[in-house]
């Protein structure tokens, strides 16, 4: 039975937007963008959001999502611009440096994150002020599609942490698929297939809120910002943030994650993780579901569960074997 959500909103574009965040572009290059964007989902994707009302409509907001193909980059930003906010986002320098993609970003205010020197510090300074400022700002906390190839969410960098536990900004999370299965990747030869009558439908589901209250106070309390208890508490952010991403992708899957791994980032494989938030925030997010479709997903979620786990016993009872 196909997923049914409350406030599933079709796509429909307008035109006349309201703008209520401190950025408000007049530049006709944003604009021809905007149009050229609408005009490209348009033609290569059927797309269908739910609970886009989660996005706040006034005051700061930092938005994250999973990260899944080069279609990002075109599907977030307008969705959160016709819910009426601008959004700025963070992008690699790589881009910013590209000839041509380079001057149209320049023009879209995107703040530009050189890694591993000094100046993605200034990129975050500079995030912190666009949200005091009651802006909207959109990132992935990836810093890049994922590289799982069940396309499951990596291990997550700290910067959304820390710009959420310097602001104190309502954070909310989304999850997005469907459009992988074109552009994940994708062979050049085989662009003409994401056209026309091939099109796949792209399913966007907006979280609610996340709680950090307790992060937050726990943060403001430190004297040393970048000491080991600070990394702790970004730690425990992160995996706060990479499992409301999850869950949000889990019910537009309609499977479960792997319980016991996750991909790292650095190492390239699966690690050993434990959920670390409390399980039963699962039940917030079922509430979107209808009752027969949260009956077939939590039995295909227990079946696969008890698999995953008999497969990893197998695992390490034979490598125990071997030595």
């Amino acid at each position: 039975m196909a997923k049914t959500f409350v406030n599933q909103t079709h796509h429909t574009p307008h035109f006349g937007l309201k703008r209520y965040s401190d950025w408000k572009p007049n530049d006709m290059v944003f604009r021809a963008v905007l149009v050229i964007v609408r005009l490209f989902y348009r033609t290569t994707s059927r797309r269908v959001e739910y609970n886009v009302e989660n996005i706040p409509l006034k005051g700061p907001a930092i938005i994250v999502a999973n990260h899944i193909s080069m279609y990002d980059a075109v599907v977030m930003p307008e969705v959160i611009v016709r819910r009426g906010r601008w959004p700025r986002m963070m992008v690699k320098d790589k881009l910013a440096n590209m000839f041509f993609i380079g001057w149209i970003l320049s023009h879209i205010k995107i703040i530009s994150v050189v890694r591993g020197t000094d100046k993605a510090a200034d990129a975050l300074e500079e995030s912190i002020d666009i949200v005091k400022k009651g802006g909207t700002l959109t990132l992935y906390p990836e810093g890049t599609y994922t590289k799982d190839p069940e396309f499951w969410p990596m291990t997550l960098k700290t910067g959304a942490a820390r710009l959420a536990l310097e602001t104190g900004a309502p954070l909310i999370p989304i999850a997005q698929w469907a459009e992988q299965n074109k552009w994940h990747n994708i062979p050049f030869g085989k662009f003409v297939s994401c056209f026309g009558k091939r099109r796949k439908t792209l399913s966007i589901l907006v979280g609610t809120e996340i709680n950090y209250a307790n992060l937050f106070s726990t943060w403001k309390n430190l004297d040393d910002k970048h000491g080991e208890d600070a990394a702790l508490v970004l730690e425990s952010f992160d995996d706060l943030i990479w499992e409301s991403i999850v869950l949000l992708e889990e019910k537009l899957r309609g499977e479960s994650a792997p319980e016991y791994t996750r991909f790292d980032r650095k190492t390239m494989k699966r690690e050993h993780y434990v959920w670390k938030a409390p399980r039963d925030i699962k039940e917030d997010i079922s509430e979107d579901l209808s009752e027969d479709s949260e009956a077939n997903s939590s039995d295909d979620s227990s079946e696969k569960s008890a698999d995953y786990a008999a497969k990893t016993d197998a695992k390490n009872s034979k490598k125990q074997e071997s030595k």
